[in-house]
Order: structure tokens, then C-alpha cells, then sequence
């Protein structure tokens, strides 16, 4: 046993420099595409937090009746009800319609 340990001491093979330079030049772009999806990442957090923003202040801003800015419009129409014995009522209200969102929201006040 103690001649195989000194054997494998005395012997000078190893890594020669181009397995070296390989191994380094894998573990960079390992580092590299890390780095690049980190930034990735954080540029998408950032834009999904400016939509999210943007949608709670406009559906704070249908609250506020009547609305103060430019991207909610005051409508007048009605809402028909229909009730049990299918018997309809109409109701006329103000809706206010978001009009920056992809998708609307509306707020009724009667």
C-alpha cells in the first residue's frame, strides 16, 4: 500500500495547459450566460411590477368618481335586470371605462 502512494507521488503526469485553458474557458461562459439570466430576470421583474402598478392605479382611479385623469371616460347607458318571473328592469347608470388597459375595466355608479 505504501508503495503505491509513493509511486502515484513520484509519477508527473497531470492536466496538460490546453485541459486547463478548456476547463477555465467552460466555467466563463458558465459564468457569462449566469450573469446574462440574472439580468434577464431582473428586467422582467422590474417591467411586470410597472404593469401591475399601472393597473392598480387605474382601478384606483375608477373609484374616484368622477375621475380626475385623462385615461377614464364617463359613459351614461343602462343595465337591464331580469328578475324571477322574468320580468325586466332597466337601470340608468354612469360607467366609467378604463381606456389604458389591454383589457377594460369599468366601474358603474347608479
Amino acid at each position: 500500500m505504501i508503495r503505491i502512494i509513493k509511486c502515484r507521488l513520484k509519477t508527473q503526469t497531470g492536466e496538460s495547459i490546453a485541459e486547463v485553458l478548456v476547463a477555465l474557458l467552460i466555467s466563463s461562459l458558465a459564468l457569462v450566460m449566469l450573469a446574462s439570466m440574472i439580468s434577464a430576470t431582473n428586467s422582467m421583474v422590474k417591467k411586470s411590477e410597472t404593469v401591475m402598478n399601472e393597473y392598480y392605479d387605474c382601478n384606483n382611479e375608477l373609484e374616484v368618481q368622477p375621475p380626475t385623469t385623462t385615461y377614464v371616460t364617463k359613459t351614461s347607458g343602462s343595465i337591464t335586470i331580469t328578475g324571477t318571473n322574468f320580468k325586466k328592469e332597466s337601470i340608468s347608470v354612469d360607467y366609467y371605462e378604463n381606456n389604458s388597459l389591454v383589457a377594460k375595466v369599468y366601474s358603474y355608479k347608479p
